[in-house]
């Protein structure tokens, strides 16, 4: 593609593994923690993460929002992971997933994630996870709730 473009001034982007599912994922139980839609507690995750994360999950700026925050501690409870989702084409759910460092590699992602899943087939959408094919973690995390890998997506830019 890059090859194709490279006359007309094109330039790489981004190459993106494309998921998909079609099932309802399973929800594993996180009795001790809630989930809240506020965006306060999303830009606050986003201030915990690395910001080629943030960059990746667009998470603030999802129209269906989904996060976890704990709220066993003495003081305002702390975001831990969150997923949403956006609509694309009217019938694509396209779910983006963020977790804090220090919350990492414990199912949380992946029990956020399917907590959107769920939302979105609920609400008649194909759920869709676009993830940077350097992103071993959003990949797993993606495979833990359900979707399974449909291909790339590789995106050149164009002078206008």
């Amino acid at each position: 593609l890059l090859r194709l473009s490279l006359d007309h001034g094109g330039r790489g982007m981004a190459e993106e593994h494309l998921y998909y599912t079609d099932s309802y994922p399973p929800i594993p139980g996180a009795e001790e923690l809630a989930v809240a839609d506020d965006y306060h507690y999303a830009e606050a995750l986003e201030r915990l993460c690395p910001p080629d994360d943030v960059v990746e999950a667009k998470l603030s700026g999802r129209e269906i929002l989904f996060v976890l925050v704990d709220d066993t501690g003495p003081g305002a409870p702390v975001p831990v992971a969150g997923a949403g989702y956006s609509i694309r084409e009217g019938i694509l759910a396209d779910v983006g997933t963020l977790t804090a460092p220090d919350h990492r590699m414990r199912g949380l992602g992946s029990y956020i994630t399917s907590v959107a899943v769920e939302d979105a087939m609920a609400a008649g959408l194909i759920p869709q996870s676009r993830i940077q094919s350097n992103n071993l973690g959003a990949s797993r995390t993606a495979a833990q709730a359900g979707f399974v890998s449909a291909g790339l997506c590789t995106s050149v830019s164009l002078p206008a």
